[in-house]
């Protein structure tokens, strides 16, 4: 829908895409201009890998990997570009 849910942390990497950590949604968005995004971390809150637990931090590499520390879940979690799914 286009608005924020409490977002905690912004970053853009270096080709320019805004990336936005959504607490309330528990997910990370990737802006690739004003009207175009999509959910590239986290799906639903939770402690499996797939899911994310009030994302606070993130950084992408300049290899597109996205890291993401989670609040509720004390734990970094590295999304490899294009997964579905954060390592440890």
């Amino acid at each position: 829908d286009g608005v924020w849910k409490r977002p905690k942390s912004m970053f853009v990497d270096e080709a320019g895409a805004f990336y936005v950590a959504e607490s309330g949604r528990h997910c990370v968005s990737r802006w690739d201009s004003p009207t175009e995004h999509t959910v590239v971390a986290g799906n639903s809150q939770g402690t499996s890998l797939w899911q994310l637990d009030t994302p606070a931090g993130i950084f992408v590499t300049s290899d597109g990997d996205l890291y993401i520390a989670e609040i509720q879940n004390d734990r970094v979690t590295c999304w490899r570009r294009n997964s579905i799914v954060g390592e440890l």
